[in-house]
C-alpha cells in the first residue's frame, strides 16, 4: 500500500498494521533497503509495501478491492459502462451533424450503445490552435444546435456523451482577450505557450466559478450522460496574481484542490453523470481522481500491442474496470501497425471497452465482428470488472506472449485472455498454468468465438483446478503475430454459490478425500463424499455404486438414527439414517438429529476399502440405508437430498 504523510512514528504504526492485514508475519522486505528499513522508514515520503510471500499481485488485489469497495463512489460503480464509440480518430476536427449521425446510426445497428462527440464542437475550433475556453456551441458544424443533435441520437436509440478541457484556454480565444491575467504565470515574465494553449489559475475562485458555470450550461442543454473531462498539457512557469509571495510555493497543491471543488460540484448537479478523466491520455491517473470519476483514460496510444504493456502497468495498482481502452483503427494512427481486428477487442476488454474508428469506412470484415464483440463485453463484463486480477506472463519480459485472468470472488468462474504477440518457428503449443481457482473445484474450459458470438469447447474434459494451476493447459501456437484467444473458465456442475471452507477441505493429489458429515439449517446431518475424478479414469471414492448426487436443498426432519457420525468409516458406507420406517419402530416421534461437527479425514483407496470391509462383516444383512456410497458434491448448506436413490423417496 501507498503510505502518505510525514513522521517516523506514522509510518512505524501504519506498517505495524498493514503487516498484519496483508499476512505477513515477522518480516517486511523494502527492494534496496533490506539491510536498513530504520533508517529508510524515517526519510522517506512514502512507501510501497506487498507481501512477502505473494508479492505485487497480492498487492494489486488488494487495492483493487480497497479502489472498487471503498473509494469510488459513481452510481456506475457496480454496472457496465455504455458501450461508447468516440469520434476523435474517426473524423479529428472534421465533422459535422450529418457525419455524427452516421456514425451513430451504422454504430447502433452493430450493438454500440453511445456516441461520444469528441474535441471541435464549441467556438471556431477547427484544429488545436484557438478556442479553447469558449464553451459555446458552434452551429456552422452542428446545425441546428446541440440538443438538436444529442435528440436525433437519442431517437436513434444512443446515449450521447461531450469532451471538454475545462482547465485550458487558448491564446486564440475571446476569454483569453477579455482575461489576459487568468492564467498561470509568473508575473512580470512572458507566459509559456504549450500546444497552442495556457493553463488557468483554477485556484482563483473567480476563474473556477466560469469554468463550471460554462459547462454546466452546455450539460443542461440537452440530455448528456457522459462528459470526458481533458487536460492536455503540464503545469510551468507556476505563479498566480491571486497568491500572495509568501503563498506561490502552495500553487500546485492549490491547483488540485480546485480541480476536485470543480468536478463535485459538477457531479452534484448531475450525481448520475457518468465522468471520465483523461490528461493527455493516463497522465491523471491516481486514486483521488477516482473519487470523482470511476474511469480514467489510459492513454491516446491505443495500439493493441502498446496497450499489453500500458494495461500491465496501470493493472498494477488500479482495477481494470477504471481503465479507459477502445479498439482504435488500423493501422493504428500513432505508430501504424495493424493487429487483427479480434485481438484489439481481447486487449479492449480488459478495460471499459469502447471504439475509437470510424465505423462506416471500416474493412467489412472488421465491422461484422462489432455485433459479436459486444455481445463478448455483455457475456463477461459482469466477472471483468468485479473479478480478482492475476498475472500469468508479461510480454514486458518475455518478448513473445502476455497472459492475463480475473476470478470471480468466489473462484467459480474464470476469464483468461492470451496474446501471441510474436510467433516462434516449430514451436507447436504454450503451457500456460492458470491462477487464483479453488484446487478442488473442477473446471470445463471455453473458448469464444467472436466470428459466431458463441463458446466452443476449449478441453474436450474437465480439469481440476489444482492441475489447471499446477500442471497449466496447452496453448495453441497461433499462426501469426499479434493473435489471442479468449478462454472462459467455469466450475463444473457448481452454482455461483461455491462452499466454503467449513462445508469443503481443500483437498488435492490422487487420494480419497475425507468424508464429510455436514448439517443443513435443520440440524440434519448429511455424508459426503468426493467426487469422481473424470480425468483420470480413477474413483475417488470406495470401491462400490459412483453415482453423482447433487445436494440442492433439504427440507425434511429425519428420524432418529443409529449412525455413529464420529466414524468416518460408518459415513463411509452411506449409513446415514435407517430407513424411516425401521426408526419409526424405534422411536415413534420425530427426533432431530443433533449438530455435529465436521469429521473429517484423508483415506487412500486402499484403507476406505478395507474399512468398508470391516464395516460390511461387522453387519452383513444390513444394507445401506440411503445412499449405496453414491457421491454427493454439497452445494449449500441449507440443501436437501434432490434424489437419495430408491431406499428414502424424494418428498422425504
Amino acid at each position: 500500500l501507498i503510505i502518505l504523510g510525514e513522521g517516523y512514528d506514522y509510518y512505524v504504526n501504519s506498517l505495524k498494521l498493514l503487516v498484519r492485514e496483508l499476512g505477513a508475519e515477522d518480516s517486511i522486505c523494502f527492494e534496496g533497503f533490506t539491510s536498513d528499513v530504520d533508517s529508510y522508514l524515517r526519510y522517506a515520503s512514502a512507501l510501497l509495501v506487498a507481501s512477502p510471500s505473494e508479492g505485487f499481485g497480492r498487492m494489486s488485489r488488494t487495492l483493487h478491492s480497497l479502489y472498487r469497495n471503498h473509494l469510488i463512489r459513481s452510481p456506475y460503480k457496480d454496472k457496465k459502462r455504455p458501450i461508447l464509440i468516440n469520434n476523435w480518430e474517426a473524423t479529428y476536427f472534421d465533422f459535422d451533424t450529418d457525419k455524427l449521425i452516421s456514425i451513430a446510426k451504422t454504430a447502433k445497428e452493430n450493438g454500440i450503445e453511445m456516441l461520444v462527440m469528441d474535441d471541435g464542437w464549441f467556438g471556431k475550433r477547427n484544429d488545436d490552435n484557438s478556442s479553447l475556453g469558449d464553451w459555446i456551441v458552434n452551429e456552422d458544424k452542428l446545425k441546428g444546435g446541440l440538443k438538436n443533435l444529442v435528440d436525433r441520437v437519442n431517437e436513434i436509440g444512443m446515449k450521447f456523451g461531450i469532451w471538454f478541457e475545462p482547465e485550458m484556454v487558448s491564446k486564440d480565444s475571446e476569454l483569453f482577450r477579455a482575461h489576459p491575467d487568468w492564467i498561470i504565470n509568473i508575473p512580470g515574465r512572458e507566459p509559456v505557450l504549450s500546444r497552442n494553449q495556457y493553463v488557468l489559475d483554477i485556484t482563483r475562485k473567480e476563474v473556477r466559478d466560469y469554468i463550471v458555470d460554462s459547462v454546466i450550461k452546455v450539460l443542461e442543454s440537452a440530455n448528456i450522460e457522459y462528459v470526458k473531462w481533458d487536460m492536455n498539457r503540464a503545469l510551468c512557469d507556476l505563479g498566480s496574481l491571486g497568491l500572495g509571495s509568501d503563498a506561490q510555493g502552495e500553487l500546485s497543491h492549490r491547483y488540485t484542490l480546485a480541480v476536485y471543488d470543480m468536478q463535485e460540484r459538477l457531479l452534484e448537479k448531475f450525481p448520475d453523470l457518468l465522468l471520465e478523466n483523461c490528461s493527455s491520455g493516463g497522465g491523471r491517473f491516481d486514486p483521488g481522481m477516482l473519487y470523482y470519476s470511476p474511469q480514467i483514460w489510459c492513454s491516446d496510444d491505443t495500439d493493441a500491442i502498446e496497450r499489453l504493456a500500458i494495461q500491465e502497468g496501470t493493472a498494477l495498482l488500479y482495477p481494470l474496470s477504471t481503465m479507459g481502452a477502445h479498439i482504435s483503427d488500423c493501422p493504428n494512427h500513432a505508430i501504424g501497425r495493424t493487429t487483427p481486428f479480434e485481438t484489439r477487442g481481447h486487449v479492449a476488454l480488459a478495460g471499459t471497452f469502447g471504439y475509437e474508428l470510424d465505423v462506416t469506412k471500416i474493412p467489412e470484415e472488421d465491422r461484422v465482428l462489432i455485433a459479436n464483440q459486444c455481445s463478448m463485453y455483455h457475456r463477461y463484463n459482469d466477472l471483468v470488472r468485479s473479478g480478482d486480477y492475476y498475472r500469468m506472463a508479461s510480454y514486458q519480459s518475455n518478448g513473445y506472449y502476455d497472459a492475463y485472468m480475473v476470478v470471480s470472488p468466489d473462484r467459480a468462474k474464470a476469464l483468461v485472455t492470451y496474446v501471441q504477440v510474436i510467433n516462434r518457428a516449430l514451436q507447436r503449443s504454450r503451457v500456460i498454468c492458470l491462477k487464483g481457482l479453488s484446487p478442488e473445484l473442477y473446471y470445463k474450459i471455453y473458448r469464444y468465438n467472436v466470428e459466431t458470438g458463441e463458446e466452443d469447447v476449449f478441453l474436450d474434459k474437465p480439469l481440476q483446478g489444482n492441475t489447471l494451476m499446477n500442471a497449466g493447459i496447452l496453448i495453441p501456437s497461433l499462426h501469426g503475430d499479434f493473435k489471442s484467444i479468449l478462454l472462459h473458465v467455469v466450475a463444473e456442475d457448481v452454482n455461483d454459490d461455491i462452499p466454503d471452507k467449513e462445508e469443503s477441505e481443500h483437498l488435492q493429489g490422487n487420494v480419497i478425500s475425507s468424508v464429510v458429515s455436514t448439517k443443513n439449517m435443520d440440524g440434519v446431518n448429511v455424508a459426503v463424499t468426493p467426487k469422481k475424478n473424470p480425468g483420470n479414469g480413477q474413483s475417488n471414492a470406495a470401491p462400490t455404486e459412483n453415482k453423482s448426487v447433487t445436494v440442492i436443498k433439504t427440507t425434511a426432519t429425519l428420524k432418529e438414527t443409529d449412525a455413529d457420525f464420529s466414524s468416518p468409516s460408518s459415513l463411509l458406507n452411506g449409513q446415514v439414517v435407517k430407513k424411516p420406517e425401521e426408526a419409526a419402530k424405534k422411536e415413534e416421534k420425530p427426533v432431530k438429529v443433533e449438530a455435529v461437527k465436521p469429521a473429517v479425514r484423508v483415506l487412500t483407496v486402499e484403507q476406505a476399502a478395507k474399512e468398508a470391509a470391516e464395516r460390511e462383516a461387522l453387519q452383513p444383512n444390513k444394507k445401506n440405508s440411503i445412499i449405496e456410497n453414491r457421491t454427493i458434491t454439497v452445494i449449500k448448506r441449507t440443501a436437501t437430498l434432490k434424489d437419495a436413490g430408491s431406499e428414502v423417496k424424494k418428498d422425504e
